[in-house]
């Protein structure tokens, strides 16, 4: 048992009711820290007492039950005595929520409904200092504040969509609510003027109207056509040709259109057969972490695992999590195919 006072580091605290759903999360979170550091409190309050008794956790993760009954201003009074302490909540979060969560300094908004094994690599993601929202939470085209104006001046960002190598648009109505970083490179705009278009003001003239009227209509209940070709207009008014795949989501109660936009076949035609692998103009190279490149140079050099932990001093389990991170923005189904696709974008040559 520990005695009151005792330091323990590293430590991931639960903090909610005793309940089926607090015993699953702390299961999954064991994978984490296999040594039986994870920890759990039924308030807030309760775990501001312990805090205030010596316990150092690193990080806790807040049923929105549990948050919802605390006391307003928790999040500032407990990093008032561990400054480095990351809070994240997990739960269902409308609007309000989101936004009073944003203001308060949260490190991270987890939505109940996130897979297993992405609750593993987001919590990773945040214990190494980021900040993180699930995707669709800072969509809602009702919310008073501009959403990704808001995310920037907070650090948030949601990464299982910003680092996807492929462009990824969400519009609502007529105008984007979100493009993630290749998208934003694609069309040549910054958040504060995507904010500002239509979204057809960057499709090509000759489908504009096309475009415009399936876009509209599917978000009206028409039946939606899944794949077409759509060009836009990039930088310097250069043609940028896609293949537009489409699907409907919700987001705040309105229907809502996600595309991922890949390169087009015809972009192809008439290059070298050993450069069809490279990226195609107007869309960049995938985007790593430093920690992320380091582990695929040793990856790519047939490293396993293990050695790669023992040369970073990192732990197995924390190496496997960012492998898959690796192969997820790079798009390779094993290690060599990853190693082959990081030398053909010249993510080795540093």
């Amino acid at each position: 048992m520990q005695k009151q006072g005792q330091t323990i580091e590293n430590t991931i605290v639960c903090v909610g009711p005793a309940s089926v759903e607090q015993e699953a999360i702390k299961g999954l979170l064991a994978q984490l820290r296999p040594q039986g550091e994870i920890g759990s409190a039924a308030t807030v309050a309760a775990i501001a007492g312990r805090i205030a008794a010596g316990e150092t956790p690193a990080m806790l993760l807040v049923l929105d039950s549990a948050a919802a009954e605390a006391q307003e201003g928790w999040i500032a009074a407990l990093r008032a005595r561990l400054p480095r302490l990351q809070v994240a909540i997990y739960g269902s979060f409308d609007d309000l929520a989101v936004q009073t969560w944003l203001r308060h300094g949260v490190d991270a908004l987890i939505e109940r409904n996130m897979p297993a094994n992405e609750v593993l690599d987001t919590i990773t993601f945040v214990l190494a200092g980021n900040r993180y929202v699930s995707p669709g939470l800072f969509l809602a085209g009702s919310r008073q504040e501009v959403p990704c104006s808001l995310l920037a001046s907070c650090g948030w960002r949601s990464f299982l969509l910003e680092d996807l190598p492929v462009p990824m648009l969400i519009i609502q109505g007529e105008r984007f609510v979100y493009a993630n970083m290749a998208a934003k490179a694609m069309l040549a705009v910054a958040d504060e003027e995507l904010l500002r278009l239509r979204f057809w003001d960057r499709v090509a003239p000759t489908r504009r109207q096309e475009v415009r009227d399936l876009v509209l209509g599917w978000q009206r209940g028409e039946p939606i056509v899944a794949r077409m070709p759509v060009t836009f207009l990039g930088a310097g008014g250069k043609l940028v040709q896609t293949e537009w795949f489409s699907c409907l989501t919700r987001i705040a109660g309105r229907t809502a259109v996600a595309t991922i936009c890949t390169p087009s076949p015809d972009g192809w035609e008439g290059r070298p057969a050993d450069d069809r692998t490279a990226p195609p103009p107007g869309v960049p190279r995938p985007t790593l972490t430093t920690r992320q490149s380091d582990i695929l140079a040793l990856l790519a050099n047939g490293a396993s695992n293990k050695e790669i932990a023992r040369r970073l001093e990192l732990s197995e389990a924390t190496v496997k999590l960012h492998v898959h991170r690796i192969l997820r923005v790079l798009g390779g189904k094993n290690r060599t195919e990853a190693a082959h696709l990081a030398r053909t974008l010249g993510l080795l040559d540093r």
